[in-house]
């Protein structure tokens, strides 16, 4: 949870950034976004509900051409029934080497 409120700060940061030098040229363009991710069906047995997060901020060269930098995040659980059928009764356990 430390992270996702970590990212949200970064991003409301960002926005009020964006938001005070857009008042003056209007070339800085950010975007900000989240839900949430409800579960339905046979998945559910293997997956809790999941949320995700996204940001972005960008320069504007014209009204035509503008490059943008995003990013973002989505999570899903697992619920206790997989994570003890996979024999990782801690949840962690790496696959490979």
């Amino acid at each position: 949870m430390r992270t996702i409120t970590r990212w949200l700060l970064l991003a409301a940061s960002l926005f009020c950034l964006a938001g005070a030098s857009q008042a003056q040229e209007h070339h800085f363009t950010v975007n900000v976004g989240g839900g949430y991710t409800p579960i339905a069906g046979r998945i559910g047995h293997s997956l809790d509900n999941g949320f995700n997060v996204f940001f972005g901020a960008g320069y504007a060269f014209s009204s035509h051409l503008e490059a943008n930098i995003e990013g973002g995040y989505n999570g899903f659980g697992l619920t206790r029934g997989l994570i003890d059928a996979s024999g990782a009764p801690g949840g962690n356990r790496t696959s490979g080497r």
